[in-house]
């Protein structure tokens, strides 16, 4: 017997642009974590990095959207009135920080 769909038979989920785009999204839902919980000393040393900031080159680890994304670069402007930190083209609010790092 022949099968005249070939390969196809071996990729069911994926006959469709639409269904593998559907299944791609499901799987990076999956990954989605809840924003972790900062302790009051660690939220101190967020703190005393930002304000005693003078141009060098920090880490900035933040939660986005179910994510924890790191920027690496010099921060251009830090507003404590809107409580946000630019770098490197990015607004990144303070509550989302967890964690920041001095690099030598």
């Amino acid at each position: 017997m022949s099968n005249s769909r070939g390969m196809v038979k071996w990729a069911p989920y994926k006959s469709l642009i639409e269904q593998e785009t559907s299944l791609n999204r499901m799987k990076r839902a999956k990954t989605k974590i809840e924003k972790p919980k900062i302790s009051s000393d660690k939220a101190e040393e967020i703190d005393f990095v930002l304000r005693n900031y003078h141009n060098q080159l920090v880490v900035i680890s933040y939660f986005e959207r179910g994510y924890i994304k790191r920027i690496e670069g010099l921060i251009t402007k830090i507003d404590e009135t809107e409580k946000t930190v630019s770098m490197s083209g990015q607004i990144i609010r303070i509550k989302e920080i967890v964690n920041i790092e001095e690099k030598n």
